[in-house]
Parts: C-alpha cells; structure tokens; sequence
C-alpha cells in the first residue's frame, strides 16, 4: 500500500503539506520513492525468520531462517511432541518427546559369534551377529566398527576360549585395532594352568576408550590361534558414541 503523505515541519523538508503531490511512496515492490525519485532498491536482509503455527493436530509450530534467495536454509519444527532442524531438504537432527536426540543415531552395537570356530593367530575375531546395531556401523562381515563421526567412543569385548592344553601361553590375547593398526591389550597375561579350570576354559577381556576420526575402523584380533567359544552370552564386542 502507497504511503502519500508524510507530515513535517514545513522548515524541514520543502514538501507543502497542504498539497496533493506524493511526498513520500513505498510500492508494493517495497521500493521506496521521495517526491517521484526512487532513493534505492529495497534492501533484502541476507538471512531472516519465517515463523509458523501449530495445526489443529499439534503439528507445525515451525520457524525457519532462510536464505536472501527466499529457501529456507534452516527449518526447527515440531511433529507432535518430536523437534526437527532441517538444513535444506535434509533432517539433521531428531529428538523425542523426551528430548532423547534419535537422528543422527547415537551409534551403539553388541556384536556375537553364533558358535564355536577355530580361529586363526592375528586375524579379526569372528563377531558375526548383532544383538543390537544402531546406525549399522558394525559390519559382520569385515567384523569391524566404522566411525560415522569424529568423537569419543568406548569398546569392550570379553572372549572365552575353550580346550586348552594345560600350560597354554595365552599372554596379549586380545588387542584392539584401529584401521588395523594395534591400539589396546588384553587384560589379563601370562601361562594358565587348565587343569584348575572348569573344561579347560579361558576368559579374557579388554576395553578402551579412543578418540576416533570419522571413518576409522576399530575391531579386536586374537594373537593367538585357539577354539573361540561362541556362546553368544559370553563372546562379545560392543562399542558405543560418547560424545
């Protein structure tokens, strides 16, 4: 809508407030004119706020920060009792009513080994189940975790070993590694004497916590050749984001 008017101080401005001639005009296109000359273009803010309202459903209560070029570059709304920011087209972070954060998802696992196998010295440990794998970052083929982001992550993985000849060497069994090189030891070392051992068996565990880099992988290797024991209660390998 056209402003035509504007009062002043007749000392001021040289515009006769008694006349009929437009003093001072906004345009629909927001321009602004003074006396028939256009000052300047009007002026695009480079980012500004669009807030929305909730629907009947609770849905909405939406506010965005878009862009000079009118698309909205961030979007924080709420989708019954959930908060979401969106960049662009793309969700970037979720949370519940209970404002657990649920996209990205917090990378966790439990990985198992369905049975007993013969392992070989030095490879990875078979873990080729999962008992929960947020993210899919385990892969139970490879047997190893890949980082999605750079952060703080803990790991724990306890194995029993079964038929040892008595004086068995078991010493460093397990160690972690990190894209394959070795970052972690086992708890426990030395000769175990199996005959004081319910059917010979060895347990064995290690955890860390590390400061990994988006896409590092972390597994756990054997240094030693022996039969896992793959009771999945017992042999495991989990992991977890921290922050």
């Amino acid at each position: 809508m056209a402003i035509t008017k504007i009062t002043r101080d007749a000392l001021n401005t040289g515009i006769d407030d008694n006349s009929d001639a437009t003093a001072i005009t906004i345009g629909s296109d927001e321009n602004v004119t003074f006396s028939g000359t256009v000052l300047t273009d009007k002026v695009q803010p480079s980012s500004f706020l669009t807030v929305g309202q909730q629907n009947a459903t609770g849905e909405g209560g939406e506010i965005q920060l878009e862009g000079s070029n009118g698309n909205a570059n961030v979007t924080v709304d709420n989708i019954v009792g959930h908060c979401r920011i969106i960049t662009g087209v793309n969700q970037a972070i979720v949370s519940d009513p209970s404002g657990r954060v649920t996209l990205p998802n917090n990378p966790a696992f439990v990985a198992r080994h369905s049975g007993d196998y013969t392992h070989t010295q030095s490879s990875f440990i078979q873990f080729n189940v999962t008992g929960g794998n947020r993210g899919n970052h385990y892969s139970t083929s490879t047997y190893k975790f890949t980082a999605p982001v750079t952060g703080v992550y803990f790991f724990h993985c306890t194995v029993i070993v079964r038929a040892l000849a008595n004086g068995t060497n078991l010493y460093d069994l397990l160690r972690f590694r990190i894209n394959n090189a070795y970052a972690g030891y086992s708890n426990r070392r030395g000769i175990y004497n199996t005959t004081s051992m319910s059917h010979g068996y060895f347990v064995d565990d290690i955890q860390d916590v590390y400061f990994l880099s988006a896409n590092d992988t972390v597994g756990v290797s054997a240094e030693h050749g022996c039969s896992i024991h793959g009771n999945t209660l017992y042999t495991r390998f989990s992991g977890f984001l921290v922050g």
